[in-house]
């Protein structure tokens, strides 16, 4: 809860954690091979004829928050609706005023939930689902904002705005909920007999939230369900006032509903060099920035026009555009909310700070395994039998704080190297969300106990857990974690002599980013010689061997170590190379702006038209413009804005 000095409204944060158990599956004894922490008992994947699947078990029926109010009988009920289609770039709301004799509330729906086919399916070209991926589009215009009085059904729209106020003309109370469209279904409601004042996160009207499976393929390479611990964070403004006009009301609760961004000049972040040598946004270079500011603005539009909307998935968008089909969440790889917060910082444009406080939120929350979890013993009272009935409560999940694999659905699969704090740790910092935080470290106590034994301390997740690590000890100055990531440098540098100068094992090429930033940033705060040393010799390596084991996301990843050798040898060698690996990141200029276009597929074809990629020999190629951000962290969000910076300071001296 945030109140604030002088003024009569609160600002709530609730989050509901499920902890039911989602479908009727036979539950089996074990543990999945890729997130197995012992190999005594795995489970199969091959249990697909088990109806128990897709038959719903525990299911949300309602959730959300009430307020007894202490109003007059005779009360007026408020509220905005917008006139326009739901998808409208400007809206026109209208004031809805009911009488408060019976119960009255807003109800905002919107499409059924439909995942779609499985990456399995798009490169197989089989199914055992009879819709397609895109299915939800016929049901865009199933956007319905119902108010009701009654049974009486009042009015209907597309959309809501999120408000409802309830006075009697002497004192009022309002209530609101963010992204009341974006995360339906959502509902407000007055009942003047209870005196209740309720904000439905999930609402009773809306029927039960289903975490069963749709079919038994294999999805993000699993057959499982782990919808068990999902979370989710609802922002809620409460208003009390002295009977204001609804224009004030209006204006309170556009204070979360459509909040305002503080925003220092670019300059300023990246000066600071807290994510080291960035440039800010300019058109300077304008067909580089073109490749980045491109493909924020195909996936925003995407994110709008599928919509990738409703409560479990807002903030997320999909991985793969193929045959004019999204497919797959992408679950934050490679920690797509740290992209668009860095957008953000380079640019000032707000829509990138709302998009990457919605992702951060999202993968917090939903891309997150947040129970069964065991309390931590703080000693809050006095009697000596609280610890001992501590020790007997059950333990957490082992697999507390580690993330969810990029799959059909969000709850279908986990992996032993699956999330990426960098962006909470933004969060945190440039909107002030304590949570993000909270969330962070316990992603961090879960590194601590290293489930995994020493597959916990190789290849991508060694990396991986460095970069998050690092960032966590920069934020906390916990000397826990510092410890943890002073062992697992040492490591990296360990394997670096064992590997001929390369940090990575070839296997993992594309994950440079995880290696350079997180090394750097420890390079930042330690001043430690060896770390520039290893950076500097990595350098020369990805030089003298390009990695190109997984082709073009490899290959466009070691663009960053070239800059880091640059910086530290002072050598135009490094920044040449640099130059010549990134000369394929270049974007011609569009013949029209992202707003102008009228469907996916016209926006689609006008990109490909201006990419200067090459193309993969296989099937796919998903580091094309026309994809998703998922692969687009390892060839341009982390690499351009760090080579704009050099080709800027080229004759800066090395640093010392």
């Amino acid at each position: 809860m945030h109140a604030y000095a002088g003024k009569t409204y609160v600002k709530v944060l609730h989050t509901m954690t499920y902890t039911g158990i989602p479908d009727k599956h036979k539950r089996q004894k074990g543990e999945h091979a890729n997130i197995a922490t012992q190999n005594k008992e795995i489970l199969s994947e091959d249990t697909a004829d088990d109806p128990g699947w897709t038959q719903p078990n525990d299911q949300i029926a309602a959730c959300g928050l009430q307020l007894k109010y202490h109003l007059q009988e005779s009360a007026e009920v408020s509220m905005p609706l917008f006139e326009e289609n739901w998808d409208a770039m400007s809206l026109t709301q209208k004031i809805e005023k009911l009488g408060a004799t019976k119960k009255v509330s807003l109800l905002q729906r919107g499409p059924k939930r439909n995942s779609g086919e499985s990456a399995r399916s798009l490169f197989t070209g089989e199914s055992k689902k009879e819709n397609s991926a895109n299915a939800s589009s016929a049901n865009k215009s199933s956007f319905k904002a119902t108010v009701t009085q009654g049974k009486e059904i009042v009015t209907e729209s597309q959309r809501a705005k999120g408000w409802i106020n309830v006075s009697d003309g002497t004192r009022g109370i309002s209530v609101g909920i963010k992204n009341f469209l974006e995360e339906y279904p959502k509902g407000i409601e007055v009942d003047p007999n209870s005196k209740m004042l309720k904000g439905n996160i999930w609402p009773l009207e809306n029927g039960p939230m289903n975490f069963a499976r749709k079919d038994t393929e294999m999805d993000g390479q699993m057959l499982g369900n782990f919808a068990q611990g999902i979370t989710k964070t609802t922002e809620f403004l409460y208003y009390f006032h002295t009977n204001q006009t609804d224009a004030v009301i209006d204006q309170k609760m556009d204070y979360v509903l459509n909040s305002p961004v503080a925003h220092a000049l670019p300059e300023w972040y990246t000066s600071s060099r807290v994510y080291g040598n960035m440039a800010p946004y300019s058109d300077k270079y304008l067909e580089f920035e073109n490749g980045l500011q491109y493909k924020y603005e195909w996936w925003a539009f995407n994110q709008r026009k599928q919509p990738w909307y409703g409560m479990f998935d807002y903030g997320d968008g999909k991985t793969y555009f193929f045959k004019d089909k999204w497919f797959q969440w992408t679950n934050n790889e490679p920690t797509v909310d740290f992209m668009l917060w860095t957008n953000f910082m380079r640019t000032g444009n707000a829509d990138y700070y709302h998009m990457a406080q919605a992702m951060s939120r999202h993968t917090m929350d939903v891309d997150n395994i947040h129970w069964p979890k065991k309390r931590s013993y703080l000693g809050q009272i006095n009697d000596a039998i609280d610890f001992w009935d501590f020790e007997d409560e059950p333990e957490s999940t082992p697999y507390l704080g580690i993330g969810r694999r990029h799959a059909n659905e969000h709850w279908h699969a986990l992996l032993s190297a699956h999330v990426w704090i960098q962006g909470w740790i933004a969060s945190y910092y440039i909107s002030a969300d304590h949570r993000a935080l909270e969330v962070a470290k316990m992603t961090g106590d879960t590194y601590l106990k290293r489930i995994w034994g020493e597959h916990d301390l190789r290849g991508r997740r060694l990396y991986l857990s460095v970069l998050n690590l690092v960032e966590l000890y920069d934020a906390t100055k916990l000397d826990k974690y510092k410890k943890e990531l002073d062992e697992r440098v040492d490591l990296m540098l360990m394997f670096q002599k064992e590997q001929g100068g390369n940090l990575l094992l070839d296997r993992y090429g594309y994950s440079q980013t995880y290696v350079v930033q997180g090394l750097y940033k420890y390079y930042q705060l330690t001043g430690e010689e060896r770390i520039k040393k290893a950076l500097l010799k990595h350098a020369n390596w990805v030089r003298d061997v390009p990695p190109l084991n997984h082709e073009m996301e490899s290959y466009l990843a070691s663009i960053h170590p070239l800059l880091i050798g640059y910086e530290f040898s002072g050598q135009h060698a490094f920044l040449e190379e640099a130059l010549a690996r990134a000369e394929m990141l270049k974007v011609k200029k569009l013949s029209k702006n992202s707003s102008e276009f009228d469907s996916v597929e016209s926006y689609n074809e006008a990109l490909l038209k201006v990419s200067n990629l090459p193309k993969s020999d296989k099937r796919f190629t998903n580091w094309e413009i026309n994809q998703g951000l998922r692969v687009f962290g390892w060839t341009h969000a982390y690499n351009i804005p760090y080579l704009l910076y050099w080709l800027d300071h080229k004759e800066q001296k090395i640093t010392k």
